[in-house]
């Protein structure tokens, strides 16, 4: 095999490993501008609030123990369901898209009567009167209002920001604010009876997401809402759900034999705070995505540049060797430049018109340019339009495989399957030790000749003609 041909194939593989250089700082940009869009997320969020986490709710009631020391044991709920209306908004910082909500939730359920058997607690060292209620809220800066909170029918007032149940934080509840203290009551007249029912509605802001913990015995929880691209989060999956086009629903229902801590405890044993923090760890809700983050779907592609920067310089090397071209090295560095810059051109596009309509446009672009400038060194606008038709499959093929990630491994390699197949279609005849020994420009196919030897017999050829 002549060593042209060896120069050229090193030269080629030199420049498509050059060309990494480019591509790694067009990577580096679509990073930065991922930062970017997750600041404004942050910055949003920060005014208007953030991912919402609900635990609870949790009935403390304080207590003196043997040493007379205060104390707090805290319940857990018998029963526990919430509904959740959610109101998706966009907002904008600069030309970054955020989403956020509105939520209104109603929550309601039971309590048994505090039974402080287990910690031999007499009922006149309980403080029956300081019973509070908690609902903990990682972001109260989104409660925008209480519609209403009841205890076995009686309404009382809810107070944000406060510690009543260790570790927890959130909105809090006097249970009996009018109650006098006394020493001598016992459980059967300390207020609570053999069932409790509690109801709250409130409203609050929150961005991308709320969360809710199973903090009872049963709890069930439904979401409704008008996006339609939710994503399901957490421990726990929703048992029943429907997506449709004008929104979602959504159901959870939850037994307390799954969780790791207790339904009670108090401040006296060691694990008290581990209890309090372990309350968050089973918390399951659903997430508001966006249909196409193009920033992923950027990032995604950029990892697949190499190849069709390769492929389609397979497709020049394929037209040198079969047509007697002679392409020059440069020709190849700026057809690589035109293609790294598509990546450039997604992304920009994209922040302005969605992926898309970005990706379609930014495909185009480079289509139409390589085409044109193709039709300078191959030698005839059916070559360049080969090139055109070749390049635009590519880029449909790398758009279809981006979109079905699940798939994308069996699609890509079936894909080059194909590819190889068809190249070794093409150069099965070609005689590849005379590759590149033809005078440049000669316009006939290196493939071996398949008549017959030239005989000896003079006689013979002149008989022939």
């Amino acid at each position: 095999m002549g060593s042209s041909f060896i120069k050229k194939t090193g030269m080629i593989g030199l420049l498509i490993v050059l060309l990494n250089i480019p591509l790694g700082f067009i990577s580096d940009t679509i990073e930065e501008r991922s930062m970017r869009n997750g600041k404004a997320h942050m910055q949003i969020a920060s005014t208007w609030g953030r991912a919402q986490g609900i635990t609870g709710p949790v009935l403390t009631i304080p207590y003196y123990d043997s040493q007379g020391t205060l104390q707090h044991a805290c319940f857990l709920s018998d029963t526990l369901d919430i509904t959740a209306k959610i109101s998706p908004e966009k907002r904008y910082r600069g030309i970054f898209e955020v989403i956020v909500y509105r939520a209104e939730i109603s929550m309601s359920g039971t309590f048994g009567r505090p039974d402080f058997s287990a910690w031999d607690i007499e009922s006149y060292q309980i403080l029956w009167d300081k019973a509070t209620l908690t609902i903990g809220l990682n972001e109260l800066k989104g409660i925008q209002l209480i519609s209403a909170f009841q205890w076995n029918g009686n309404p009382a007032p809810l107070r944000p920001g406060e510690k009543t149940a260790p570790g927890i934080y959130g909105l809090a509840a006097r249970l009996f604010p009018d109650r006098e203290p006394d020493t001598k009551s016992d459980s059967a007249s300390s207020g609570f009876e053999d069932a409790n029912r509690f109801n709250i509605v409130f409203n609050l802001h929150g961005s991308s997401e709320i969360r809710f913990a199973p903090t009872s015995d049963t709890t069930t929880v439904a979401v409704t809402s008008p996006w339609p691209h939710p994503s399901f989060q957490g421990s726990y999956l929703p048992v029943k759900r429907t997506i449709t086009p004008e929104g979602f629903k959504a159901k959870w229902q939850v037994s307390g034999f799954g969780r790791d801590y207790p339904g009670q405890w108090n401040s006296e044993q060691k694990d008290a705070q581990k209890a309090a923090n372990r309350l968050t760890n089973g918390m399951f809700g659903v997430k508001l995505i966006q249909p196409v983050n193009f920033y992923t779907l950027s990032e995604r592609s950029v990892k697949y540049a190499l190849l069709i920067i390769t492929l389609t310089f397979l497709c020049f090397f394929m037209f040198e060797i079969l047509n007697r071209l002679k392409i020059h090295p440069m020709q190849y560095l700026l057809v690589g430049f035109s293609l790294s810059l598509f990546y450039l051109l997604l992304i920009s596009f994209s922040e302005h018109i969605g992926f898309l309509p970005a990706y379609v446009l930014s495909a185009a672009a480079c289509v139409v340019l390589i085409t044109w400038y193709a039709r300078s060194f191959l030698g005839s606008s059916r070559s360049s339009l080969i090139t055109g038709g070749v390049l635009s499959g590519f880029f449909a093929l790398f758009y279809i495989i981006l979109q079905h990630e699940g798939y994308s491994l069996v699609m890509g390699t079936s894909s080059l399957f194909f590819i190889l197949a068809l190249v070794m279609g093409l150069t099965r005849k070609l005689d590849w030790y005379s590759v590149f020994k033809a005078a440049p420009g000669l316009k006939i196919p290196a493939f071996r000749s398949k008549r017959r030897p030239p005989t000896c017999n003079p006689m013979a050829e002149e008989n022939e003609k």
